[in-house]
């Protein structure tokens, strides 16, 4: 029996048979773009197989000096709610992540124990009250008394007073006329003793001549004539002597001067013994004042509160703990039931936030306040601003005594900020900005022995040339530099050194490894400068 051969492709479906046709038509073209990829490959092996030159196309950008750091994210506004009173939480009126006002209630604090306190005060207070407003009546009573023999005394004096200005005036008057006869009552007597003096010397003469005590046994005698002289002169001043004293004391007794003497005198001790009994008084009555002072200022703290009792009220306020800014409550260290003492809750202002960084010794001198600064954190996709508000004046110490930087604070002025409290954040501080300049890496600049300095500029010809150039701002990794000659478009060579600048056959293979389709590529940096043109994806050597 003859077997028939069967075609399996006549018999299937035609929709299957298209679907079939279409799959090794793709795979012929997967295979022929491999075969190409690889041939590529190949080629810019071996047309290069020098290598290449790493280099950086001119384009007028910006230079920007900058200082990082990292720290994290703060409030700039930061209170906490704390108390050492060690009683149980009654009631919370807040939970961690809410927001509250200066003044909101944040817990209550049992105050029954204290309020215990405050009544069994009061009881001890009222027991002492009627003691207290018996002394100040006793005070009282005692300051009126004192006041009146005070008073009496104190009219009794002024009456002295006055009898004793009478009787000095009448004193004055008559002592007035006596004055005349006193005084010459007193030359008188200066004169007697005068003479009395010169009597005796002239005697004491005669007697040491060997003369009787009058000289009178030889009158011819020198000493005889002195001593009668002598003796006459006294006689004289004797006789006027007994009429000044006789006209002295017919003065005083014809103006009553004695009597009136004594009146005043009298009058003058009466009142300064009055006055110093009215001074007694007066010291018995300011004592009393005092007392009574005393007595009322105790009496009133009895009515009002005493100095326990104040301490008790001011307890019993304390126990309602309020929030002393305003912000969000970040954390919170009570629980109803539970006794607490420190810190309970802790109030952050999330609308205003600042980082804190360490710069170290080397750069703090370039900071200062009011600097701009970027602000990047993993956690936000935007770029946010700050400002320099704080600078440490005094490094941190770090371990073994060394410092470990001058601490930084940058306030954060973005709005709307979608930082938070805790995340950690990189900061660029702006030292200085120059605009609209040629940059270059500092590696593709060469100084001469004469100062001058140059960069290699490919020509037309791939050739490249030394071109002079002027060195302006720079910074760890980049130069501004200038020069009649530069021009935008301009191809540097990345390094003033060819063989630096020079990317090995070896170099290449393992990009061209990973399929790379060759070409150039140029690359502008966050600095302003150029990253160096070559294989695609190929880092700067």
């Amino acid at each position: 029996m003859k077997k028939n051969k069967i075609n399996v492709l006549t018999h299937l479906p035609r929709k299957i048979k298209i679907v079939m046709i279409f799959v090794c038509v793709i795979c012929l073209v997967t295979l022929g773009f491999l075969v190409i990829n690889k041939f590529n490959a190949k080629q810019v092996i071996t047309t290069n197989a020098e290598g290449y030159v790493r280099t950086i196309t001119l384009s007028k950008s910006s230079l920007d000096e900058t200082v990082s750091a990292t720290g994290n994210i703060e409030s700039q506004d930061t209170s906490s709610v704390s108390t050492n009173l060690e009683y149980a939480v009654k009631e919370i009126y807040v939970q961690v992540g809410d927001t509250v006002e200066e003044g909101d209630i944040i817990c209550k604090l049992d105050t029954s124990e204290i309020e215990k306190k405050i009544e069994k005060a009061k009881e001890t207070q009222s027991t002492s009250k009627e003691t207290l407003q018996t002394n100040y009546d006793n005070a009282v009573n005692a300051k009126e008394t004192a006041w009146t023999s005070f008073s009496t005394q104190r009219d009794l004096v002024s009456s002295l007073n006055s009898i004793y200005q009478n009787a000095l005036s009448a004193f004055q008057v008559a002592e007035s006329s006596v004055n005349t006869q006193q005084s010459l009552f007193n030359s008188a007597d200066s004169t007697l003793q005068s003479m009395g003096l010169q009597l005796n010397s002239a005697e004491s003469s005669c007697l040491a001549s060997g003369h009787l005590s009058d000289c009178s046994d030889d009158t011819s005698t020198t000493e005889y004539t002195t001593y009668q002289s002598a003796k006459q002169n006294y006689d004289n001043a004797k006789n006027n002597y007994d009429t000044a004293k006789q006209n002295l004391e017919n003065a005083k007794a014809n103006s009553n001067y004695q009597n009136l003497y004594t009146a005043m005198t009298t009058a003058k001790n009466n009142l300064d013994s009055a006055n110093a009994q009215l001074t007694k008084y007066q010291e018995t009555f300011s004592s009393a004042d005092a007392k009574v002072s005393e007595t009322y200022k105790s009496l009133n703290n009895s009515s009002t509160s005493s100095s326990e009792l104040e301490d008790l009220y001011e307890q019993l306020e304390d126990c309602t703990l309020t929030a002393k800014s305003s912000g969000k409550v970040t954390s919170l260290n009570a629980t109803v039931g539970s006794k607490v003492n420190g810190s309970v809750a802790t109030i952050q202002n999330t609308n205003s936030l600042k980082i804190v960084v360490s710069v170290d010794e080397y750069d703090i001198q370039k900071i200062k306040e009011g600097l701009t600064a970027r602000i990047t954190s993993d956690a936000v996709d935007e770029e946010l601003t700050g400002i320099v508000s704080q600078i440490s004046p005094v490094a941190t110490a770090g371990s073994q005594g060394t410092s470990s930087g001058f601490q930084v604070e940058i306030d954060v002025t973005s709005s709307n900020s979608s930082l938070l409290i805790g995340m950690s954040a990189k900061v660029e501080i702006l030292i200085s900005s120059v605009n609209d300049i040629f940059t270059v890496p500092l590696d593709a600049i060469e100084t001469k022995e004469d100062g001058t300095s140059i960069i290699y500029v490919r020509n037309d010809t791939g050739e490249f040339i030394e071109t002079a150039v002027t060195v302006g701002e720079k910074t760890d990794y980049y130069a501004e530099i200038s020069g009649s000659n530069l021009s935008e478009g301009m191809v540097v060579r990345a390094s003033a050194n060819e063989e630096e600048a020079t990317v090995t056959n070896n170099q290449q293979t393992n990009i061209q490894d990973k399929g790379s389709m060759g070409g150039s590529f140029t690359i502008t940096d966050s600095a302003g400068g150029a990253m160096p043109e070559g294989q695609p994806g190929g880092p700067r050597q």
